[in-house]
């Protein structure tokens, strides 16, 4: 089952890619490999679209051991997670 959300987090990076953030107040690391979520943006110039990342999607587990799997939109300023997965 897929929640839809809209709420903001605290995304912490290594080397470009997530390792840690902070949601409604919980402390959770990222315990699998973020996959990139990327969009095709039209470049008038460009023959073909470019991709340009968006998000990730990744399981994060907190610290009492349980593990769900989000994805987090980049935004300017920060980062907001959109789906929860069950």
């Amino acid at each position: 089952m897929i929640a839809r959300r809209a709420d903001p987090v605290t995304l912490w990076n290594a080397a470009g890619v997530p390792v840690r953030l902070i949601w409604e107040g919980r402390r959770y690391r990222v315990s699998d490999r973020p996959t990139p979520i990327r969009q095709s943006v039209d470049v008038p110039a460009l023959t073909h679209p470019i991709e340009k990342l968006i998000g990730y999607r990744m399981q994060i587990t907190g610290e009492d051991g349980a593990s769900v799997v989000v994805d987090v939109h980049l935004r300017t300023g920060g980062a907001e997670l959109v789906a929860v997965y069950d």
